[in-house]
């Protein structure tokens, strides 16, 4: 996992220009919402990670599910604006079709992974796994 998070640290410094970018160049709530929920969860996200890769941990597994499920909805929220062809970052972003709603979506995807195995670690680590259906198993 120490590769994975010095690659979401890379991916992390453009996506904090983007949303600088954004914030300066479009000041409207939808692009500001998105903006700043992009650097604080992205970063958060980031923290996640290098506990991961280091084998510490700051947020317990129900605090890890709220991050990854708060990211996800961003994402979601992301897609929405440039379906909709609404401005929230540099001009050039924006593009119309589904590949396009793709890539928004991918640096989501990619920043939610270590959240999810942190999660996972911390339920195995506390012997609250649970299988399909919710069944126990060990």
């Amino acid at each position: 996992m120490k590769p994975f998070f010095a690659l979401l640290a890379v991916l992390y410094l453009p996506t904090l220009a983007n949303a600088g970018i954004g914030i300066l160049a479009v000041p409207t709530a939808l692009a500001l919402v998105k903006n700043v929920g992009d650097i604080v969860l992205f970063g958060l996200c980031l923290r996640t990670a290098f506990d991961l890769a280091y084998g510490r941990a700051w947020l317990d597994s129900a605090g890890c599910r709220l991050l990854y499920r708060a990211v996800g909805a961003l994402g979601v929220y992301a897609v929405i604006l440039a379906a909709t062809d609404t401005p929230y970052g540099p001009p050039g972003m924006f593009g119309p079709g589904l590949v396009h709603a793709a890539m928004v979506f991918i640096p989501y995807v990619l920043f939610i992974v270590p959240v999810v195995l942190q999660e996972k670690r911390l339920r195995e680590a506390a012997g609250d796994v649970t299988g399909p259906h919710g069944a126990r198993g060990r």
